[in-house]
């Protein structure tokens, strides 16, 4: 994963991949998976990934069912940190 810019860390993004265990995110765009789409606006945690500048997002559980999706290869551009 590149360093985030200046704007990117003003808004909250750290400067350490290992900083991003446990960062509240909310999704900037629609998100899926061959299982499950998430609306823009969806909110959740982070954590590091396998892939150089990919992140794992962590849906918070659904209202009606209790399922946690998770969406692979993310990048900083597709969400907005909660403070």
């Amino acid at each position: 994963m590149s360093v985030p810019s200046k704007a990117e860390q003003a808004a909250g993004w750290p400067r350490l991949v290992g900083e991003l265990k446990g960062l509240r995110v909310r999704l900037r765009r629609e998100a899926s998976t061959h299982m499950v789409t998430l609306p823009a606006g969806y909110e959740g945690t982070l954590q590091p990934s396998t892939g150089w500048k990919r992140i794992q997002f962590l849906g918070d559980a659904c209202k009606c069912c209790g399922v946690k999706p998770r969406i692979h290869g993310l990048r900083r551009t597709d969400l907005e940190v909660i403070r």
